[in-house]
């Protein structure tokens, strides 16, 4: 290790070690928490503010007599993308391995899982990119079914059947 810096962060404080570079760890480990705490803080906050902005969004549609759309589950949808782009490489690269360690083994096996890889973290992402980008399209109405299952709007003395009214 060439810095005096990185050798305290990756060995632990030597006694010999000046107070400036320890207090520069404790600092730079404090600043980094509280960034950590700060963002886990908002995503959450904002996250609890959407859920109430949805709820109340569906209970005017409810009160207004619209059809509600079905609440979709994002996390069957993270855990497919998830699995996709972490659990295949892993297994790719761990069956890589264990043939590797056979005798006559050639260097050239690696390529395979890395292109395994590459294509499953590649199509993680676009599938990720269609299921968590497709928040206009609707889900399972269509929009004959939409329409009739609405209340009406309109006033029904609005439309004269009959004719003219003196």
């Amino acid at each position: 290790m060439n810095s005096m810096f990185a050798q305290a962060l990756f060995e632990g404080p030597r006694p010999d070690m000046p107070l400036a570079v320890i207090l520069l760890i404790v600092v730079l480990a404090l600043i980094i928490a509280g960034l950590v705490f700060t963002t886990l803080f908002t995503f959450g906050r904002r996250r609890h503010e959407r859920r109430e902005w949805e709820h109340t969004e569906r209970m005017h549609m409810i009160q207004m007599g619209m059809p509600v759309p079905p609440q979709e589950a994002t996390w069957t949808k993270a855990i497919l993308c998830g699995s996709i782009g972490v659990v295949v490489p892993f297994i790719a690269f761990v069956s890589t391995s264990f043939a590797y360690d056979r005798p006559g083994a050639p260097d050239e096996l690696w390529i395979v899982p890395a292109l395994v890889s590459g294509a499953s973290v590649l199509s993680a992402s676009l599938l990720a990119g269609h299921l968590f980008g497709s928040k206009a399209r609707p889900v399972g109405n269509s929009n004959a079914d939409r329409t009739e299952s609405m209340k009406m709007v309109s006033d029904p003395d609005a439309f004269d059947v009959v004719g003219s009214r003196g």
